[in-house]
C-alpha cells in the first residue's frame, strides 16, 4: 500500500524549516561531490572549476611537465576549438517557432464573415441571384476565440507564433540559450528559467470623483516574461532522483545571494527583522567571513528559492532564518509542467541524475596531447649549433674570426683533419609525431568534430568519398545533440505559453504575419487559450551562406513563376529581402490593388471606345432612304437586272 508522505507545510513551523534544511543539505552534498569546491579557482582534477579552467586554456596542473624554469608548457587547446565548432552547429540564431493544433474546438455551424461595422458581408448567390452571407468558417472547421469573436483556429495559431517570436526577441533568448548550451558542453548541464515579472509603482488613490484620498496604492505599470540562465552550481534538486529527468524530481531549488537592502525591499518576505549577520560576500559566494573582514556593502545572504513540485508550493528560505520567509500555496507557477526551470544535458548516465561533461570526456587526452607538443617544442627550442676541434688547432685570432666573423670569412687551421666539425643533436623520435596524431584522432572520435568542421583539411584522407564517410559519422553525433537542443527549445516554448495563458491578463499588441497578410492584433491570455503542440525548426538555427541563400531565392522565383499556388507578391518580397534591395521596389498590397483597379478602368474605357468606334463605322456604312434605312436585301427583279448588266459589260 502506498503511503502519502507527510506534507512539509503540515508540520509545525520549526519542523518545516528543519525538513527543508535537511533536504537542501543532502542535495548540496551531492552537488559538491560532483562539482567540487567552486571557491578553488585553480580547480581540482575532474571537478567543474577545473573543467572551466581547462576550456579557458589553463590545462597544466602543478608538477606536470618537469621544472618550471627549464620547461616551456605549451597548451594546444583542443577543448575550446572543439566546443567552439560544435556550438554554432547547435544554435546559431533563434529557431523558427511552429505551433500546430491539438484537440481543437470544431464549429457546430457556419459563421459569416463580419464587416468593419459588425454586419455580415453579403454576396450574390450565383444560382438564385439573391443576397447571401460570405462564410468565414464552415461547420466542422477548427475554431478559436479572440477578443470575444469566433475566428478560424489558424488565426490563433499565427497569433501564438507571433507572440512567442516576439518574446524570444525581447528577452534576448539567443545569447542566453547559447550560454546555456555552452554550460552543457563544458559542465554536465545548463539551466534555463522563466519568470513572470510584475513592475509596480506607488500612486495616490483617488475616489469616485477623481479626488485624492491621501492613501498610497500599488499600480501595475508593466508585466512581462523573463528568460534567464541559472548557474549550474547554484541549482539543486531532489537528492533521491537517480536519473537525468529533472521534471520527475520532487522539488527543485535555486540558490541566490542577496544583499540586506534587496531582502528588505522585497515585501513578500517575512521574518527579515530577526536575520543573523550575512555570511557571504560578492565574489566569494561560498566562503564565510565576519563583518570585520569585508565591507558591509558587499555582504550577502544565502537565499533558497524552493519549488515543491509534489505539493504545488513555492517557498523562500533565507539561510539562518528560523522560519520559512515566504510560502505560496498553490504556487504561482502551478500551471507549468514540471517547473519553471528547463535543464539541458547531452550525455545521460544510467542510475545518475548528473550527465557527463563533453570536456570531461577528452580532458585526459588533451593533457597528454599538451605534453607531447610541449616536449617537441622544447626539443626544438634547445637547438644550438655546436662544434668540436682539436685543442690548439686554431689560434686565438682565428677562433674569434670563426665565432664572430662575417659570412664567407676564411679561417686558417693547423690540421684540416682536426676540425672544427659540427656536433649533431639527437633528433625528435618519430613516436612523438605518431602519438600526437593518435591523440588528436581519439579526441575526434570522442567528441565527434572533424577537421572539416573546424574549417581545415582532414589529414590522411585521400578521396572525397572517404572524406564524406568521415563527415557523415561526425554529423550523426552532431545531429543527436541538435535534436536534444530542439527538445530543450520546445520545452522552453511550452512553459512560456503556459505562463502567458495564466498571467498575461493585460491587453498587448503584436504584429502577426500570416495567411491574411501583415496585421497588428490585440491579445491577452484569454485569446490564446487551448491546447497546442509547440515545435521548432532546429535547422533554422544553423549558420547560413548569403550566396547560397541568394541562389535558392532565384530558384524559388523560377519555380513559382508559372505555379498558380504560389503568391507572386510574397515570392518577390522574399527575393527582395534576401538580396537586401530597397523594399519600395515592389508595390505593396494597397498600391498593387489600386494599380490593378486603374488598369481595369483603362481597359474598360478602351473597350467602350472600341465599341463606340464600331457603332460609328456601322452608322457610316448605312445610307438613310426617306428616313428609313436602305435594305441590303435584293429582290428577284434587282438581281436579274444586275446579271444582264454584267453580261453586256463582258460583250
Amino acid at each position: 500500500m502506498n503511503i502519502e508522505p507527510k506534507k512539509p507545510s503540515d508540520l509545525v513551523k520549526d519542523d518545516e524549516v528543519e525538513f527543508w534544511e535537511r533536504q537542501i543539505e543532502l542535495s548540496e552534498e551531492k552537488l559538491k561531490e560532483k562539482s567540487g569546491d567552486m571557491r578553488d579557482r585553480k580547480g581540482s582534477a575532474g571537478k567543474w572549476r577545473g573543467l572551466i579552467n581547462f576550456y579557458k586554456g589553463d590545462q597544466w596542473r602543478e608538477g606536470q611537465g618537469g621544472q618550471k624554469k627549464t620547461f616551456d608548457r605549451i597548451t594546444a587547446n583542443q577543448a575550446k576549438s572543439n566546443i567552439d565548432s560544435i556550438r554554432p552547429q547547435l544554435y546559431f540564431q533563434n529557431p523558427r517557432i511552429q505551433i500546430s493544433l491539438k484537440n481543437p474546438q470544431l464549429a457546430e455551424r457556419d459563421y459569416p464573415q463580419m464587416g468593419p461595422m459588425g454586419q455580415p458581408v453579403m454576396q450574390q448567390d450565383p444560382q438564385t441571384g439573391q443576397p447571401m452571407p460570405v462564410l468565414a468558417i464552415r461547420k466542422g472547421q477548427p475554431i478559436a476565440q479572440i477578443g470575444g469573436q469566433i475566428v478560424d483556429a489558424q488565426t490563433q495559431v499565427e497569433l501564438i507564433q507571433a507572440i512567442d517570436n516576439y518574446v524570444f526577441t525581447e528577452t534576448k533568448a539567443k545569447s542566453k540559450i547559447r550560454r546555456i548550451i555552452n554550460d552543457a558542453l563544458i559542465l554536465p548541464y545548463g539551466v534555463a528559467k522563466w519568470e513572470w515579472i510584475v513592475v509596480t509603482e506607488q500612486t495616490e488613490e483617488t475616489n469616485e470623483k477623481g479626488e485624492p484620498t491621501g492613501e498610497q496604492i500599488e499600480t501595475v505599470t508593466r508585466q512581462y516574461a523573463r528568460l534567464s540562465r541559472v548557474k549550474p552550481w547554484q541549482f539543486l534538486w531532489d537528492s533521491e532522483l537517480d536519473e537525468f529527468d529533472i521534471e520527475a524530481a520532487a522539488w527543485v531549488a535555486e540558490i541566490k545571494y542577496l544583499s540586506e537592502e534587496e531582502i528588505k525591499a522585497d515585501k513578500s518576505l517575512t521574518g527579515t527583522d530577526t536575520l543573523p549577520e550575512p555570511a557571504y560576500y560578492v565574489g566569494d559566494e561560498a566562503r564565510g567571513h565576519s563583518r570585520e573582514t569585508k565591507p558591509e556593502e558587499i555582504a550577502r545572504y544565502k537565499v533558497y528559492e524552493i519549488h515543491d513540485l509534489r505539493h504545488g508550493e513555492f517557498l523562500v528560505w533565507i539561510e539562518g532564518s528560523d522560519k520559512i520567509n515566504r510560502k505560496e500555496s498553490p504556487s504561482p507557477y502551478e500551471m507549468v509542467e514540471g517547473s519553471i526551470y528547463t535543464v539541458l544535458g547531452f550525455d545521460d548516465v544510467p542510475d545518475d541524475s548528473y550527465p557527463l561533461s563533453t570536456i570531461d570526456a577528452i580532458k585526459s587526452k588533451g593533457e597528454a596531447y599538451n605534453k607531447v607538443i610541449s616536449y617537441m617544442v622544447n626539443h626544438v627550442a634547445r637547438f644550438n649549433r655546436k662544434y668540436r676541434t682539436l685543442k690548439g688547432n686554431l689560434d686565438e685570432s682565428e677562433m674569434e674570426k670563426w665565432e664572430r666573423g662575417e659570412d664567407g670569412v676564411t679561417v686558417t687551421v693547423k690540421d684540416m683533419a682536426s676540425g672544427p666539425e659540427p656536433i649533431s643533436d639527437a633528433p625528435i623520435q618519430t613516436d612523438a609525431y605518431n602519438v600526437a596524431t593518435l591523440l588528436k584522432r581519439e579526441i575526434v572520435e570522442d567528441i565527434g568534430v572533424t577537421s572539416m568542421n573546424k574549417g581545415t583539411r582532414e589529414t590522411g584522407v585521400d578521396t572525397a568519398y572517404e572524406a564524406s564517410l568521415i563527415q557523415g559519422g561526425a554529423d550523426i553525433k552532431i545531429q543527436e545533440k541538435r535534436d536534444i537542443v530542439r527538445q530543450f527549445c520546445c520545452d522552453i516554448i511550452r512553459k512560456l505559453n503556459q505562463i502567458l495563458k495564466a498571467h498575461a491578463d493585460t491587453e498587448q499588441v503584436v504584429k502577426v504575419v500570416g495567411q491574411k497578410g501583415e496585421q497588428w492584433m490585440k491579445w491577452k491570455n484569454t485569446d490564446i487559450e487551448g491546447e497546442y503542440i509547440e515545435d521548432v525548426d532546429i535547422y533554422s538555427t544553423l549558420p547560413f551562406s548569403e550566396e547560397l541563400e541568394k541562389k535558392q531565392a532565384m530558384e524559388l522565383l523560377s519555380l513559382a513563376g508559372g505555379d498558380p499556388y504560389f503568391n507572386p507578391v510574397k515570392v518577390r518580397q522574399q527575393v527582395v529581402r534576401i538580396f537586401k534591395w530597397p523594399e519600395n521596389l515592389l508595390y505593396n498590397e494597397q498600391e498593387l490593388a489600386a494599380m490593378q483597379q486603374q488598369q481595369q478602368q483603362q481597359q474598360m474605357m478602351a473597350e467602350r471606345g472600341q465599341m463606340k468606334e464600331a457603332q460609328a463605322q456601322q452608322s457610316r456604312n448605312m445610307r438613310p432612304t426617306g428616313g428609313k434605312t436602305k435594305s441590303n436585301v435584293q429582290t428577284g427583279t434587282d438581281l436579274k437586272s444586275g446579271m444582264m448588266g454584267q453580261a453586256r459589260n463582258r460583250q
